[in-house]
């Protein structure tokens, strides 16, 4: 009997020794106040304990003596009300850091959301004197000491959560202006609309938004042509992940009277512009090569060289394509035999394959030898796709 009334007088001595004296970890927050660190760590302290008492109830030895039984009750209700107040605790800290970073970190976002703001302030204020006071005292037990502390708690988490839901729906209507927005999650839109003026921080996240750019190049300006204008940067071209440099066919103005939504509407809007444009020059500059099986001059073979080096891959590849597709489909589509038209589109494919085969040769950067390489793919498709339809005999576009 003695061991055992021994045993649950020590364990009852640990925990009110232990929690008598437990520190609490703070750390330096942004110069402003010290926040509550190490959580896991001190759960896992309290789950212990809790989990201790409650089994000690059921010891024999526990029911036997009074004084044990008041401890025991008296440890159990502390921890609980400490285990409640950590819990709103944590939850009410973790949000403040989040919105502290949004409201404190972007004036653009202060000036969108005006409401919010306000509500912010107000608890953000009553955060920071909370944390101070704690911070006088940094004891876990101390925290039962603050008066309504869970009440208080409770409310703020429920006005951070009012703001974050607002917050939500703020983010949700700016995507629905601009939809690939979808593409980002909520920090990586929040920091593009909070720095509308800092173009290289929008364009760090461009890449998530624009499937083939990673980002875009811009004119250098004088401090007065950006003064007079109100211009912040020029952006003149769009960057591949490859490193390919595509110039924009006009380029974009971005001025501190234009929120970031708009130039990036203007750069999509941009993009498709300059790609069409280029498209129709390929297909055009590409169907003036025609004569190169005929000819095999120099000139011809040097202009379709310069033609490949001239545009960007994909679009290049893609007139190749619609200039083959239409040659194939006008040789289909003449009266009496096909063969002959088709075998001219193959010679003209042959003679594009052993340019391209000699080029590759040559001592080329390497961006030029991957478009080069892909050119080759493409065109060997479509030299096995021509021999294939004259080898079956197809001589109309209905044969299919």
């Amino acid at each position: 009997i003695a061991q055992g009334e021994m045993a649950l007088e020590v364990f009852l001595g640990q925990v009110k020794d232990k929690w008598m004296k437990q520190e609490l970890e703070l750390i330096l927050y942004q110069n402003r106040i010290r926040l509550i660190t190490g959580w896991d760590d001190l759960f896992t302290t309290l789950d212990d304990h809790m989990g201790g008492l409650a089994l000690m109830k059921s010891s024999p030895y526990y029911r036997a003596v009074r004084e044990f039984q008041e401890e025991g009750n008296l440890w159990e209700d502390r921890l609980t009300k400490l285990r409640g107040a950590f819990d709103g605790w944590i939850d009410v800290q973790r949000r403040w850091v989040y919105l502290e970073g949004i409201f404190f970190g972007s004036a653009d976002i202060k000036a969108q959301l005006p409401s919010e703001w306000s509500r912010f302030k107000s608890v953000d204020q009553e955060f920071v004197s909370l944390m101070r006071r704690i911070g006088q005292r940094p004891y876990a037990m101390e925290a039962l000491n603050i008066e309504n502390l869970q009440r208080t708690l409770d409310r703020l988490g429920g006005l951070m959560g009012v703001i974050q839901r607002a917050l939500g729906e703020y983010l949700e209507r700016q995507r629905s202006d601009f939809s690939r927005f979808y593409f980002l999650g909520d920090d990586d839109l929040l920091e593009i609309v909070g720095n509308s003026g800092e173009p290289g921080k929008v364009l760090s996240h461009v890449g998530k938004m624009f499937a083939a750019i990673a980002s875009c190049t811009h004119q250098d300006l004088s401090p007065q042509e950006k003064e007079n204008n109100g211009i912040i940067t020029r952006l003149d071209g769009m960057v591949s992940k490859d490193g390919e440099v595509v110039p924009l066919d006009n380029p974009i103005d971005v001025t501190s009277n234009v929120s970031v939504k708009e130039w990036l509407k203007q750069l999509e809007s941009g993009m498709e512009t300059t790609l069409a444009k280029l498209l129709q020059n390929a297909v055009s500059d590409d169907a003036s090569s025609l004569a190169i099986a005929t000819t095999q001059q120099q000139n011809d073979k040097q202009h379709f060289v310069s033609w490949a080096n001239k545009f960007p891959a994909q679009v290049m590849i893609l007139a190749t394509l619609i200039n083959w597709s239409m040659g194939v489909d006008s040789a289909l589509r003449q009266d009496g035999d096909s063969k002959a038209p088709l075998i001219s589109v193959l010679s003209t494919i042959e003679a594009k394959l052993q340019i391209m085969a000699e080029s590759v040769l040559q001592d080329l950067p390497s961006e030029v030898r991957k478009k080069f390489e892909q050119l080759i793919t493409e065109l060997v498709h479509q030299r096995d796709v021509t021999r294939t339809l004259i080898d079956d005999g197809v001589s109309s576009a209905t044969d299919f």
